[in-house]
């Protein structure tokens, strides 16, 4: 679930705890479009909240965890390649 104050969400545990875009593209070290384009390209998965222009993205936790994983097993293929 999902609570909103003041434009800013509450974190509850590690596993309700979502980003919004910003926050996840400033963690990622990413621009905000790439994140963006990968939602919409499927490759990130996100809540869409809201609908039309005003629509936001909220994005669940373990996605930064399911990437760094992809990221570390993408490392240990190439040094198996050497």
């Amino acid at each position: 679930m999902i609570i909103l104050y003041n434009g800013e969400h509450k974190r509850g545990n590690m596993d309700n705890e979502y980003f919004t875009v910003k926050e996840f593209a400033s963690l990622l070290r990413l621009d905000r479009r790439t994140i963006t384009n990968a939602i919409r390209e499927g490759r990130i998965a996100a809540i869409r909240m809201g609908d039309g222009i005003k629509a936001h993205f909220r994005i669940p936790r373990h996605q930064i965890d399911r990437l760094t994983l992809l990221t570390e097993e993408e490392k240990k293929k190439e040094k198996e390649k050497k």
